[in-house]
């Protein structure tokens, strides 16, 4: 029954009492003394052994704070984690961000090259396409400019002697100078001229006699292209009958001189008998190439090869780095140009002196003519004249190319003191007398000139005085470009 009691009142006494007391030594690992009183207030003093609970105690609160602290040590390493994660993620987006806008614009700036140099290589190619156009161009250039200054075809002869002449060609076989003409030998004795190279021939005659009625032909493969009167009269007076024709030879055609009726033909006489006239005499061609072949169309010729020699892959492989690629280009542009402009200056200068402009016309009718201007309508033959309707009207010969001009006239008449005029835009630049006689005999009054004209230049014969023009081969006016 003690027992019982014993035990409640421990456990009240516990419940209300334990906390009360603190243990300071070793002994409360294992023992607590707790002092307790009965209800019949007698002071009791119960031994309690708290080992077992000591040990639960420890183990629970040990489980307790290791799992506080495990509990806070994990929130805490979350929120730790959590938050370098956080940092590393935004450090990590804007370096993304910085990586892909860097990489985007590196892109762009690669595509943009990319385009640069794709453009540049369309460029180059059309470069090098324009510069093998150039080349070719260049060929044809040079082949004009061969043409051009190859050697002139010239002659100058007379009659070794004197002597009447019936119904039959004329030998001018003292061949006084000659230039690239082989066949010599031939033309002394046979006395016609076989062209050898084609090309446009200016073919002049002067010949005297003192025979009335003493006239000859030039003839062309056996064509008459020309009638000079020498001279009608009476008694033994010496006259002089000249002429100047123009006409594109072809290899193998002959030309000669045919003497009309009998008549006496005096010796020493010339005939100037067919030189190209892209040059006309050896100094003016010795001129044009001296101006065309000058030190900057050799350079221009010389350069051109040169930069067409650079090859497609070589500029391929120069072009890797784009700066170099820009600069090539640049320097191969400005060099095409150059050397285009060179080629240009080049091709205007062969295209001036390989202008092919002349003209041999006679008038179509006879009459008189009074203080006006002599058409010679008749053209028997042109080139590169495309104004011939307005001239055949008008009589006056306009310029359409720039250049050096031979003007050459050869008229007849029987009328007293006739004379005529070479005008030029209206000034008188030649004057020329037919003869001076009685009764009504014709004569011919030859004359030649040169000038340089001028586009929209023009000219033209007048008529001075009232007399009578023969028509027809008789009379001849003819017009050469010479350089």
């Amino acid at each position: 029954m003690l027992q019982g009691c014993a035990i409640f009142i421990l456990t009240v006494a516990l419940n209300g009492n334990v906390l009360a007391y603190s243990c300071d030594n070793e002994n409360c690992k294992s023992a607590i003394d707790i002092p307790l009183v009965t209800k019949l207030n007698a002071p009791l003093k119960a031994e309690l052994d708290i080992s077992i609970l000591t040990e639960q105690l420890k183990e629970l609160i040990g489980n307790e704070v290791q799992h506080a602290v495990s509990v806070a040590m994990k929130d805490l390493a979350e929120n730790i984690v959590d938050k370098r994660n956080q940092i590393a993620l935004e450090n990590l987006q804007t370096y993304n961000n910085l990586t892909i806008s860097t990489f985007l614009q590196k892109m762009e700036d690669v595509t943009t090259r990319k385009n640069g140099v794709r453009i540049m290589e369309e460029n180059l190619e059309k470069s090098i396409e324009q510069q093998k156009l150039t080349e070719s161009k260049l060929s044809s250039v040079e082949a004009q400019l061969k043409n051009s200054t190859k050697e002139v075809l010239a002659m100058t002869a007379h009659p070794s002697s004197g002597g009447t002449q019936s119904s039959t060609i004329m030998k001018f076989d003292d061949v006084t100078y000659s230039v690239g003409i082989t066949n010599l030998s031939t033309y002394k004795t046979t006395g016609t001229f076989t062209c050898e190279h084609e090309g446009l021939y200016l073919i002049s005659a002067s010949v005297m006699s003192h025979t009335n009625g003493a006239n000859y032909y030039i003839r062309l493969n056996g064509r008459d292209i020309s009638l000079t009167n020498i001279g009608q009269h009476s008694g033994s007076k010496v006259f002089t009958g000249a002429v100047t024709v123009t006409r594109k030879l072809n290899p193998n055609d002959q030309v000669w001189l045919y003497a009309s009726g009998s008549w006496y033909l005096y010796e020493q006489l010339k005939e100037l008998i067919g030189h190209e006239v892209k040059q006309a005499v050896l100094t003016a061609m010795n001129d044009i190439v001296e101006k065309i072949v000058d030190k900057t169309s050799k350079s221009a010729v010389e350069n051109l090869k040169t930069y067409n020699n650079l090859s497609i892959s070589t500029f391929q492989k120069d072009i890797e780095d784009d700066c170099v690629r820009k600069d090539d280009f640049q320097d191969l542009y400005k060099k095409q140009i150059l050397t285009e402009s060179r080629l240009s200056f080049v091709e205007s200068k062969v295209k001036r002196t390989a202008e092919r402009v002349a003209m041999t016309a006679h008038p179509s009718s006879q009459g008189t003519i009074g203080y006006a201007i002599i058409k010679f309508d008749n053209i028997k033959y042109s080139v590169g004249i495309t104004n011939l309707s307005t001239y055949k009207t008008t009589g006056k010969f306009t310029c359409e190319h720039e250049g050096l001009y031979l003007i050459s006239a050869s008229v007849m008449s029987n009328t007293n003191k006739a004379y005529y005029h070479i005008r030029l835009n209206g000034n008188d630049i030649s004057y020329t007398y037919i003869v001076e006689h009685s009764g009504s005999k014709a004569f011919t009054g030859a004359v030649t000139v040169t000038t340089m004209l001028n586009p929209n230049d023009q000219v033209w014969l007048y008529a001075g005085g009232s007399w009578f023009i023969y028509s027809g081969l008789w009379s001849k006016l003819t017009i050469i470009k010479i350089k």
